[in-house]
Formats: C-alpha cells, sequence, structure tokens
C-alpha cells in the first residue's frame, strides 16, 4: 500500500473517532443539560422509609449503623446507602444535592456503556472508527432515554444505577482481560474469574440484581464474541461451566423457588408467582414501546401501583405477548451466528429483566428496571444506524440526529414536570386517578405547602372512587385530629366495620400507628381511644393482614402507645416485646431497655440482648448491624446500672 494512500486512511480514521468522540460529549452534555430542570424534584414513597436514618448519622458508629441498617433487599444493599453519608447535611429538605450525585452517576455510566460497546465491537473485528460511532451512538441513545430518567431523579434509585457501574466495569474488565488471553492463556483465566467474582459482589451489594453480571456475560459469550482462539476449547468451556453457567443456574433456581406463592402473598400482593410472570410478557413490551417511542411523557412516572395483573395466559393480550416474546427467543437462538448483534439485544433485555421482572414477590412495573436491560437494545439499534450509514449516509445520519434530538425533547419535557413538585404531583394523580401512591403523593405536596382542606377533599374524592379507602379514610382521621382537634366524624364507626374484610394494603397498619401516636399525644373528637382499641382488634381479626410480619409489627407498636397513655408500663414492655418478634427494630430495643432500666432490671435487659445476639442472621450486613445497635445498648446499660453486660 502507498504511503500516501495510508496516511490519507489514517487521517480519515482519527477524524471519525473525533467526531464520535463529539458526538458522545454533546449527548453528555445535553443529558446534563436535560436533567438540571428535574433537579428540584420531590422525595416519593421509598426515599423517607429508606434514607431517614440519615438524620441520626453522627458519628463513624451511628454511619456504620446507617449503612448496614437497609432493608430495601435481602443483602440491605450497603455500599448504595455508603454513597449516601456525604449527603447527611442536605437531608430531606435539599433534594437537589442528592440528584444532582445521581445525574453525575447517570453520567458516568453514559460513558462506561460508550466503553463497553466500543470494546464489543473491537471484539468483533470493527474497524476503531466504526466501532467509536457505534459506541458514541449506543451510548447517547441510552443516557437520553426519558423512560429512564425515574432511576436519577427518585433519589433512592441511586441504588440501581451504582449497581449498573459495578456492572459495566465488570463488563469491560472482563472484555479487556479476554483480548490478553492471546499472549498468555493460562495466565488471565484467573484474573478474569476474581475480577467478575469482585464485581458481581460489588454491583449485588448496591443492588440484588447486580448478581446478573455472570449471566450478562454469558449472554455476551453466546452471541457477539468468538471462543478465544489460543486457549484450549475443553479449558474455556470448563470455565464458563463454572463461572458463568453456574452463577445463572443457582439464580434459576433461586427464582423457580419462589412459586407458587403462599397464600398469605397472593393476598398481600393480589397475584401468583405465574401471574406475575404471564403479567410481565405484556409489561415488558411497554417497557419497550415506552422507551423507544415516548409519546405521553404521563405514561413515564412512578406510580403504576393499578396495573391489573394477567389472570391467564389464555386472555388475548397476554397470549399474544407471550407468544411474540417466545418467539422472539426462538429467533435469537436460531440467529445468534448469522445476526448475532439481534441475539444479543433479545437475550440482554430478557436477562436484565429476569430477576425484577419475572417471579420475584415485587410490584408489577417500575421503569428504573430498564436501566441495564435497555443497553442491549440500544446497542442493536446503533448497530443498525451504522450499517445503513454505508448505503444511505444522509439519510441515516439526519434520521439518528433527529430521533436523539426527540429524545433529548422529550426528556427535557419529563424531567420539567418533576421538577415541578407540586404540579408533578396534580398530573401524575390526574393520569393515574386510582393510583394510591399518587393520591398519597399529591397529598404529601398540598401538605407541604399548609393546604390542609384541599389535601382532605383530594382524600375525600379519592375514598369515594374507592382507593385504598381504609387506609385513606384513618389518613384523614388522623388529619383532621392534627390540623382540626374540635371536629368529629364518623370514619370511626366505619372502620369498626370495614377493617374485618378489607384487602390487603401494606401501608395500612402503619396509618393506624401514625393516627395512635397522634391521639395519644392530644385530645381529638373525630377519634377515640377507644374506638382506636377497636380498630386495631378489627384488623387483627382480619386474616388477610394478620399473616403480616409488618401488620403485627405496627399493630404492637400502635398497643404501646395505647399503654402509655393508659400509664401500664408492663403492657409497653410487653407489646415491644411483641414487635422486636416481628421485626428487629433499634427503636423498639431502645425504648424497651429504657424502660427496664427505670424499673431497676438491668440483668433482665442484659438477658434480652444477649438473646437477640444469639438469633443474629447469617447475613454478614445484618450480623453486623444486629451486633452495633446491641453493643450500643449494652454500653447503656452499664453506664446507668454498673452492670458489665457482654454479649456472647
Amino acid at each position: 500500500m502507498p504511503i500516501g494512500s495510508f496516511s490519507r486512511r489514517t487521517s480519515d480514521s482519527y477524524h471519525n473517532q473525533f467526531l464520535s468522540c463529539c458526538l458522545l460529549a454533546l449527548a453528555l452534555i445535553g443529558t446534563w443539560l436535560c436533567y438540571q430542570p428535574g433537579l428540584n424534584a420531590a422525595l416519593h414513597f421509598d426515599d423517607t422509609p429508606n434514607l431517614s436514618r440519615l438524620q441520626n448519622v453522627d458519628g463513624a458508629e451511628s454511619a456504620l449503623r446507617f449503612i448496614t441498617g437497609g432493608n430495601a433487599g435481602p443483602l440491605g444493599r450497603p455500599l448504595s446507602l455508603a454513597t449516601f453519608l456525604p449527603e447527611k447535611h442536605a437531608w430531606p429538605n435539599k433534594t437537589s444535592t442528592f440528584l444532582r450525585t445521581n445525574v453525575l452517576l447517570h453520567l458516568i455510566n453514559g460513558l462506561l456503556v460508550a466503553w463497553f460497546a466500543f470494546r464489543i465491537l473491537i471484539a468483533g473485528n470493527a474497524s476503531k472508527h466504526t466501532a467509536a460511532y457505534g459506541a458514541a451512538l449506543t451510548a447517547s441513545l441510552w443516557v437520553l432515554l426519558p423512560i429512564l430518567a425515574s432511576t436519577s431523579l427518585l433519589i433512592i434509585q441511586r441504588m440501581t444505577s451504582l449497581s449498573a457501574t459495578f456492572v459495566l466495569l465488570g463488563l469491560v474488565c472482563h472484555i479487556l482481560l479476554r483480548s490478553r488471553i492471546t499472549a498468555r492463556p493460562g495466565l488471565f483465566l484467573a484474573p478474569m474469574a476474581i475480577s467478575l467474582g469482585i464485581f458481581t459482589t460489588l454491583a449485588a451489594l448496591s443492588k440484588e440484581n447486580g448478581a446478573l453480571l455472570p449471566t450478562l456475560v454469558l449472554v455476551l459469550e453466546w452471541t457477539l464474541l468468538a471462543a478465544p482462539q489460543s486457549i484450549a476449547r475443553k479449558t474455556w468451556h470448563r470455565w464458563c461451566a463454572v463461572f458463568l453457567w453456574v452463577p445463572t443456574l443457582v439464580i434459576a433456581v433461586k427464582l423457580l423457588s419462589m412459586v407458587p406463592y403462599s397464600d398469605d402473598l397472593v393476598a398481600m400482593r393480589g397475584f401468583g408467582g405465574w401471574e406475575r410472570l404471564i403479567t410481565q410478557s405484556r409489561i415488558l413490551w411497554e417497557y419497550l414501546f415506552h422507551a423507544f417511542i415516548p409519546i405521553d411523557t404521563l405514561d413515564l412516572g412512578p406510580f403504576h401501583d393499578t396495573y391489573e395483573p394477567s389472570r391467564s395466559l389464555f386472555e388475548p393480550l397476554s397470549l399474544l405477548a407471550t407468544a411474540a416474546w417466545l418467539t422472539l427467543l426462538g429467533l435469537a437462538l436460531i440467529c445468534r451466528r448469522k445476526v448475532p448483534v439481534f441475539s444479543f439485544a433479545v437475550l440482554w433485555f430478557i436477562v436484565g429483566h429476569s430477576v425484577e421482572s419475572s417471579v420475584a414477590s415485587l410490584d408489577l412495573y417500575f421503569e428504573h428496571r430498564n436501566y441495564v436491560p435497555l443497553i442491549g437494545p440500544c446497542l442493536a439499534l446503533a448497530w443498525a444506524a451504522v450499517h445503513f450509514t454505508r448505503s444511505r449516509p444522509l439519510f441515516t445520519s439526519g434520521a439518528m440526529t433527529a430521533y436523539i434530538g426527540l429524545l433529548a425533547t422529550t426528556l427535557w419535557v419529563v424531567t420539567s414536570m418533576w421538577g415541578q413538585p407540586l404540579r408533578e404531583a396534580q398530573e401524575q394523580h390526574l393520569a393515574n386517578p386510582m393510583s394510591s401512591r399518587a393520591v398519597g403523593h399529591f397529598g404529601g405536596q398540598l401538605l407541604a405547602v399548609n393546604a390542609v382542606g384541599p389535601t382532605i377533599l383530594l382524600l375525600d374524592q379519592a375514598i369515594e372512587n374507592g382507593v385504598a379507602s381504609e387506609r385513606l379514610k384513618t389518613t384523614k382521621l388522623y388529619l383532621t385530629c392534627a390540623y382540626h382537634p374540635d371536629s368529629e366524624s364518623e370514619i370511626p364507626n366505619e372502620l369498626r366495620f370495614e377493617l374485618r374484610t378489607a384487602n390487603y394494603d401494606r401501608n395500612l397498619a402503619h396509618a393506624l400507628y401514625i393516627l395512635t401516636r397522634t391521639r395519644v399525644g392530644q385530645n381529638c373528637g373525630a377519634v377515640e381511644i377507644e374506638d382506636i382499641k377497636e380498630m386495631l382488634f378489627a384488623l387483627e381479626e382480619n386474616a388477610t393482614f394478620s399473616g403480616h410480619a409488618e401488620t403485627r409489627y405496627w399493630i404492637h407498636r400502635a398497643r404501646e402507645r395505647l399503654a402509655s397513655h393508659d400509664g401500664d408500663r408492663a403492657e409497653r414492655k410487653q407489646q415491644l416485646l411483641n414487635a422486636q418478634k416481628q421485626r428487629f427494630d433499634p427503636f423498639t430495643i431502645e425504648l424497651w431497655t429504657r424502660l427496664q432500666l427505670v424499673d431497676g432490671l438491668a440483668q433482665k435487659a442484659c438477658r434480652r440482648l444477649q438473646v437477640l445476639w444469639m438469633e443474629a442472621p447469617l447475613n454478614p450486613t445484618r450480623r453486623i448491624n444486629r451486633w452495633l445497635v446491641l453493643k450500643d445498648q449494652a454500653r447503656h446499660i452499664a453506664h446507668e446500672s454498673g452492670l458489665d453486660c457482654t454479649l456472647r
């Protein structure tokens, strides 16, 4: 090849790579700007339960208690919780501080998506400028998807994006180490396994679906990457079997063990395991539609708790959706050699959703679950655009520019709505009038501006429409007591009977506790102490509620407040013990210990702490948290009574 020709091609290649970098930079800057209007978004339903303990952090030990005290998932998600500690000063009023970090993390993930896509395309023998363009296009599409806005604008969903960070780092490290096998075959298999183990652990400790990293690597190996030529096929297959297939099978067995649901779980969720799986076949198609054709921005939001589950596979939409997925899956398996990118996109999307969108007992619909799964379809779309650019460069470039502009505009509209909390709450309520979460969120925003009257009118309208009526009636009673203590109400008479047959509502018992705590602290003409006792008894008699530890926990907490009102110290301590049996809770342990010390029963208090330590779970995160809580109370006993309380 002549030198001049080589120089011209090299120059063109560098020029194209530079343009690709400019495209990625513009997309990231545009994403940052699009998210700016949303930085004033309000707290939402999962933020306070998970982050309210930030206000108690005042030192190293309390920080460790916060990190290890999470209950959002089986592993506690300590790494995600740790990232909130530097922002504790902003809780709960400066949401922009938390959200700015979330958006920055999203941009970092955008860079990692680009790096990941670039390494994949290079491994697939694409030229550097083609790989750079495909990677930039993949990341540009992904970071600007409006459906992913809730991942960054729901503060607590940093758990999702942080887990994705470790997943993407694990994928990139796998590809980089794999590319070096040609030089030193035996030397890089162990580091590949170690890297996979480290990043899987980090991802899972951020959010449990990070455990899917080995399965995502398996999808990558099975579709886009050819087996390394410089290593014995048998050795490579053994490595894949141990480090990719075994973790995948463990997850599959775990998921299968979750079905069928128990009767209590069916009553709580309103659907069984197989019904949930069938329903997800419809939901996954809706995710894809709303991701790539975001027509109505009000379809994008966190309030999907009224989504109707499928009751049978033979319902027309469920049958059609399931058949379509099975067809796609079959084509992906058949075409993995001829059209590997298509197979990769389909299998990646399905695998990415396999934990949260299959049979696990979770809410049916949340948009943030698409955060990692949509990387596959974005890569496929970018690959198609690169392919068509060769034959129709102007048309394809123009179409992709217009499409990315549409995504950016839609994202800006969505975030602008989130950044106006009261308006967003009202619009979401109007779009989802039967959503109890939307009602609660709108009511909370109204109360934030001291609009008590409109809040009560909102509750009245929702109750009339049959939206979680027992809980909303309880909430209305609380507001009446808190703001209009001289008013009277017929709601207690209604609830005495309705609570015996009410459908399960996970927040109803907590609402009753809040009402009890408020009524004990002040007089209220709308509800008497005896009314509350009868309501608690009615809820306890309801078999739909009594089987759930969370309900029993709040009933015992409410009865402890009633015993405090009656001056019955023995009953208070008994109810606190009962609450501890339902949930390990530092507050009830601290209060019970304090009451025991007041009664001069330090020895008994110490023995109780020792029993709680002997019952500590094997989960290391939860075990550390329990040790810290109990050790703190043991020190308190020693300080107040002089008794050396040793946990053993």
